[in-house]
């Protein structure tokens, strides 16, 4: 992939753990079921010009704090703003302290652990426990666009983060960029090049 990409382009790799890697049993992540060497693997086969980030590290620092969702297979925003700070200092710039974001919460948040074992009498443990979801909102405008396939021509304004998701909405996650989609495109007042 970076050779393919050109000399002007960096290629960044930022390989993450889920939950598990830190909450799941010895037996789940030691071995052949460890994400770390997992990660470490991948990044020795990767071409010497992609630039690697070390996400597991700081996430494992911070492994007592809100970190991974109770009842989604997501990371919070809490841990994405760590891998993030990994990313900047990999990535040669100064990240931007947490503080400096503008943010609102989702109280109740019921992800995909609780969905996918809704029925069953487990769900009702993830029920009882439920998430809160925190979102942290651009330091620069955006504008946004969804796309149904890479051909981009039917581009429909959507929303970087939806600040106002009723009740009705279940997956929280849905906050940022309506959810899962093919492609998006995200255009902002920053300065700098262009991220893919």
């Amino acid at each position: 992939l970076d050779a393919s990409m050109g000399e002007s382009v960096r290629t960044i790799s930022l390989l993450a753990p889920n939950g598990a890697a830190f909450y799941a049993p010895e037996s789940m992540h030691t071995g052949s079921h460890s994400q770390k060497s997992m990660i470490e693997y991948c990044y020795s086969c990767m071409d010497e010009g992609i630039i690697t980030v070390d996400a597991y590290s700081n996430l494992s620092t911070h492994r007592e704090e809100y970190v991974y969702f109770r009842t989604d297979h997501h990371w919070t925003q809490l841990g994405a703003y760590y891998a993030y700070q990994k990313f900047c200092e990999a990535a040669g710039f100064e990240s931007r302290d947490i503080s400096e974001f503008e943010s609102g919460v989702y109280e109740t948040f019921l992800g995909s652990m609780y969905t996918f074992t809704a029925g069953y009498p487990q769900s009702e443990v993830l029920k009882n426990n439920p998430d809160s979801l925190t979102y942290y909102l651009p330091l620069v405008e955006t504008h946004a666009k969804y796309y149904s396939d890479a051909t981009l021509s039917d581009g429909i304004p959507i929303s970087v983060v939806y600040t106002k998701l009723g009740d009705s909405v279940a997956n929280k996650c849905l906050c940022y960029i309506g959810g899962d989609t093919p492609v998006c495109i995200i255009e902002s007042a920053a300065e700098g090049g262009t991220c893919i």
